[in-house]
């Protein structure tokens, strides 16, 4: 995950970002299952995996909302301009968290 996500400032458009985007958000899905499984098995305790769980989460949530409103304003602005990416700075400048965005992953089976 921590590798797309480096590479999205990198993106050459907007419909490339959001290919780039769709990659992040499909790595956190299967990392949350990958963690579900291991708590499933019981070879880790759900508890520990917690915190991780809860920030792959908020991953998941602010790339799905990443994504929305990418496709949003792609429809009323040029596909080919480049994307313009906020910095994490920037976004914590305007007071926003990974804990901003209210939406969680539930897991659809293991």
């Amino acid at each position: 995950m921590g590798r797309t996500i480096a590479q999205l400032a990198r993106a050459k458009s907007r419909p490339d970002l959001i290919h780039k985007l769709n990659i992040v958000l499909e790595e956190a899905d299967e990392t949350l299952y990958w963690l579900e499984l291991l708590i499933e098995s019981d070879i880790v305790p759900r508890e520990k995996l917690r915190n991780l769980m809860q920030e792959t989460n908020e991953i998941v949530a602010m790339t799905y909302a990443s994504i929305k409103t990418l496709r949003n304003t792609s429809s009323r602005s040029s596909q080919t301009s480049p994307p313009q990416i906020e910095t994490l700075k920037s976004l914590q400048d305007k007071g926003l968290t990974l804990r901003s965005v209210k939406l969680f992953y539930t897991p659809t089976g293991v």
